[in-house]
């Protein structure tokens, strides 16, 4: 695999190995983040926005929806905060 200078690129597929090793339901527990079993995958408000994290794979995508004024902010994407 060819590195980039920051290494990001690795780093990202070592959070995503991570994340899939993780428990779907701790993790929503632990990020305030909802987890749909249904389509095996988590709704998270960041920034503003609502994307939708696979899992296990570890894929976001942006909803194109705003998020809610009262739901919880999380500060980084559940494959980032949610490793432990």
């Amino acid at each position: 695999m060819k590195r980039s200078p920051y290494n990001m690129d690795y780093t990202l597929q070592l959070s995503r190995e991570k994340f899939a090793k993780q428990e779907p339901p701790r993790m929503a527990e632990q990020s305030g983040c909802h987890f749909s079993p249904a389509t095996e995958s988590f709704t998270v408000p960041f920034l503003g926005r609502t994307y939708t994290v696979s899992y296990p794979d570890g894929s976001a995508t942006d909803t194109k929806q705003p998020t809610q004024s009262n739901s919880k902010p999380t500060p980084l994407p559940p494959f980032c905060c949610c490793i432990t």
